[in-house]
């Protein structure tokens, strides 16, 4: 297991951004200071770079762990090549986290509609499918304007994506990791795009289609995760919501990606009129995306960095429910909201997010007993025995499920824990 090994050497992993702009726009209207500086803020080393300046070859892939695409340019001759697309697939398979943005259709009539963006990010594999390039399905009705505004006073007018009023998102629930801490503020823009949640099907074979499984596997019969929703925005000229952000991660290691109605989110012309806390929590999104889109390797040392630091030296004057409430207090403190909360899961086996468990405690008392496991086979220096601190046997699974189903009173759950710690 992956995470064992950064438990047992916790480097600090080197973590890479790349900003990747299509068009010649992002050098001199649409700049994106602000963004680096917070992502720079945040431990991320960030490079920019222009279509025609690279070429997304596996050489240049492996020196960045997230792309983040900003894409504008409607000239077909902009698009990736075959070979730039074989690449970007591979490197996503690793474990490459995807950012894509567009914007709106630009054009005078329905059939001369272009969505801006569409050559390249049609072409990014899994992420492509979750925005809409297709002329036919851009709303209008103005369309040279684009589609929805979600400018506080619903202006067409410039000014109004430089005031200090930021769009308020209707975040989905279950919350997304990036929300956390209450975040749903976000800069507004005048026409946004759209994203949507693509619909997978079989083939007549009854197997989905390879894109969406790790290069190479074969063609599975059993559906791929689903991208969702995880956010809308309010278009308050027409009175209607739209969906402004998916999510698309699975849990094989396949990088994640997140799709965003309009680079406006993160240009400076969209944040000039924030301050005090409204720019405060937009940062905080910003970092809390990067963090989210690292690559698992790079999240478990991070987590496994904090997990070492967390674990009291005497663990004998506590008992597993305090522990767990202990570790999880130092873990938030230590990590991003995102990574807190993915330490929080492994910690608990994903108790925690199972609604049907009515057991408050339940997951902090295994928290604190995986804890308590892995401080011990750490003092012993063995990596097997890490391999089983981490690794629980079937008779604490039975006694955790047993609890999880109401046959076992939770004040007795630290009892079977302490006797299964004997038999050992």
């Amino acid at each position: 297991m992956p995470f064992l090994q950064a438990l047992l050497s916790p480097e600090t992993p080197a973590r890479t951004i790349t900003l990747y702009f299509d068009h010649e726009d992002f050098r001199r209207k649409w700049t994106t200071r602000l963004l680096t500086e917070t992502l720079e803020e945040e431990g991320f080393t960030v490079a920019a770079v222009h279509r025609h300046e690279v070429t997304l070859d596996r050489a240049f892939l492996d020196k960045t762990d997230q792309v983040w695409f900003f894409l504008k340019s409607t000239d077909e001759r902009d698009k990736l090549t075959e070979e730039e697309v074989s690449a970007l697939r591979t490197w996503m398979d690793g474990g490459g986290g995807v950012l894509i943005t567009g914007d709106h259709g630009d054009g005078v009539s329905r059939s001369m509609i272009k969505p801006l963006g569409a050559p390249i990010g049609r072409q990014i594999p899994r992420a492509g499918h979750l925005r809409v390039w297709d002329a036919d399905k851009i709303p209008g009705p103005t369309l040279e304007l684009g589609s929805t505004n979600s400018t506080w006073n619903a202006s067409t007018d410039q000014t109004a994506e430089e005031d200090a009023s930021a769009q308020r998102l209707l975040v989905a629930s279950p919350r997304h990791p990036i929300f956390s801490g209450g975040l749903d503020l976000f800069p507004d823009h005048r026409h946004e795009g759209l994203v949507v949640e693509p619909c997978v099907r079989p083939g007549e074979d009854g197997r989905y289609p390879e894109e969406w499984f790790r290069e190479g596997e074969l063609p599975r019969t059993e559906p791929p995760p689903r991208a969702r929703i995880i956010a809308r925005g309010i278009d308050w000229e027409r009175g209607v919501t739209f969906p402004l952000m998916a999510a698309w991660e699975d849990r094989s290691g396949l990088g994640r990606i997140l799709a965003d109605a309009s680079w406006h989110h993160y240009v400076d012309q969209n944040l000039v009129g924030f301050a005090g806390e409204t720019l405060v929590k937009i940062r905080r999104l910003y970092r809390n995306i990067a963090n989210h889109l690292m690559p698992a390797r790079a999240r478990e040392r991070l987590i496994a960095q904090a997990l070492r630091a967390a674990i009291p030296a005497d663990l004998d004057l506590v008992d597993n429910r305090v522990l767990g409430e202990w570790v999880g207090k130092v873990l938030q403190e230590e990590l991003s909201p995102t990574l807190a909360a993915e330490a929080r899961a492994w910690l608990s086996d994903d108790l925690a997010a199972d609604p049907k468990l009515e057991l408050e405690h339940l997951p902090v008392h295994l928290a604190g007993e995986r804890a308590r496991r892995i401080k011990a086979a750490l003092d012993q220096g063995d990596d097997d025995a890490v391999a089983d601190a981490w690794n629980h046997e079937d008779a604490l699974r039975s006694a955790i499920h047993s609890a999880s189903k109401g046959r076992l009173p939770i004040d007795e759950v630290d009892t079977i824990l302490t006797r299964l710690r004997a038999r050992e």
